[in-house]
């Protein structure tokens, strides 16, 4: 499940691993895809096995 919350925040459940991490792209490993988060200013606010929140500029989320 991943849920978009108004462009400032996403919160992605299900990962399996974290594949990148920066301040402008996120990618996570889910069961059947990838998980891309793209924005600015991009920071973890919560993450443990398999739930992370992002804070930051939201552009996209998509599934790789």
């Amino acid at each position: 499940r991943v849920v978009n919350i108004g462009g400032k925040s996403v919160y992605i459940e299900g990962i399996k691993s974290v594949v990148r991490l920066d301040n402008s792209e996120m990618i996570f490993q889910m069961k059947n895809c990838g998980i891309s988060v793209v924005g600015n200013e991009l920071k973890i606010k919560y993450l443990d096995k398999t739930t992370c929140v992002i804070t930051g500029k939201i552009k996209a989320v998509s599934c790789q």
